[in-house]
């Protein structure tokens, strides 16, 4: 979305997010002591870094120690995943394309945005604070006026309450002893005057089950079946 904007208007609290997508499906890895259906999410960029990584740092550099990196990689993650991920990093970067095109038009500033918000920033953990977004990657920051910071704070706090920012995720609250409880979170916001709002919510039954996570040895654990999940409109 930032990267599509006419201009970003940033406050000094305010910060952005590289593009690090992963890759959720049947086929992702399994999460030891969970139940099957919980799979751990494949990171795009975390594949890439594995591949580098034996290449740049440990030095395997011949083509039978490649076909070995690929090999052991594939023993871990499904092939399908894989190419899955090799997709989702092509997509992605040719999306940022498209979207960075609308306010800058010079291909190696735009490549160089793109390599450093796709790679070279590490993970989705870096933060871009106001000043780097503006001097360093060329997008249309600014700042609010003292008017304008008190209705942006105002409607932090709301959605802060409406999503529940200060509370941690403890599946045995809504659970509260019981062995089935049903759950409905908002877990994202994209609101305008002119299209309503937009909410990403997940919702589902939380269930006790006994897993077992070792012969002979059962384990409690809390079950999520989703039921739904996506986004919903409201004028």
């Amino acid at each position: 979305m930032c990267l599509g904007a006419d201009s970003i208007m940033l406050t000094r609290q305010a910060t952005l997010g590289p593009i690090d997508p992963s890759v959720n499906g049947p086929l992702n890895p399994e999460i030891p002591g969970a139940p099957p259906q919980q799979r751990a999410p494949v990171s795009v960029e975390a594949i890439n870094g594995y591949i580098a990584f034996a290449k740049n740092e440990a030095g395997l550099s011949s083509e039978d120690a490649r076909l070995g990196v690929l090999r052991a990689l594939s023993d871990r993650v499904h092939p399908l995943v894989l190419g899955e991920v090799y997709r989702s990093r092509t997509q992605i970067r040719m999306l940022g394309s498209r979207l960075i095109k609308r306010h800058l038009t010079d291909e190696h500033r735009i490549n160089k945005v793109l390599d450093f918000l796709c790679s070279e920033s590490g993970s989705h953990d870096y933060t871009i604070y106001r000043q780097e977004a503006r001097d360093e990657l060329g997008l249309r920051v600014e700042r609010p006026t003292d008017a304008l910071y008190a209705i942006i704070r105002d409607l932090h706090r709301s959605y802060a309450d409406e999503m529940k920012f200060g509370t941690p995720l403890n599946p045995e609250a809504p659970l509260a002893g019981q062995p089935l409880a049903q759950y409905s979170h908002v877990r994202a916001l994209i609101e305008s005057a002119a299209a309503g709002s937009h909410r990403f919510v997940s919702e589902g039954k939380l269930s006790r089950q006994q897993i077992q996570v070792a012969p002979g040895v059962m384990q409690q654990a809390v079950a999520d079946a989703r039921s739904f999940e996506g986004w919903r409109h409201e004028t």
